[in-house]
């Protein structure tokens, strides 16, 4: 990825899902490299927690609330909340990301009813 964004001129990207997961892990990444981050993700909580790690690590963001959803291949929108967090070694290198998804489709579905 970072050879493809290497000719880019302009450093700013939205992220979607960006408040935990490969989410937050690219966001991250990125500001690491100097990029200034869009947050966006349905946990706001997660998203404050992604501005804080880009923040301490030198980085620029702001936290963007959003829904996110996934067509199928039939079709279907699913909608999905996911949750995750950055496991780190001492010197705080990531070792991994640990955490659910949940589908949310029909708290989506019944707000949708009212």
């Amino acid at each position: 990825m970072r050879d493809h964004l290497a000719g880019t001129s302009w450093k700013t990207a939205v992220i979607t899902g960006a408040g935990s997961g490969l989410g937050r892990a690219l966001s991250v990444d990125l500001a690491l490299d100097g990029w200034t981050i869009g947050i966006a993700d349905v946990n706001v909580e997660g998203a404050e927690c992604t501005l804080d790690l880009i923040e301490r690590a030198g980085g620029r963001g702001e936290v963007f609330r959003c829904d996110y959803r996934i067509s199928t291949r039939t079709g279907e929108m699913l909608w999905f909340h996911d949750e995750a967090c950055v496991v780190s070694d001492e010197k705080g290198k990531m070792l991994f990301l640990q955490g659910v998804m949940l589908d949310i489709t029909e708290q989506k579905r019944a707000e949708a009813a009212l």
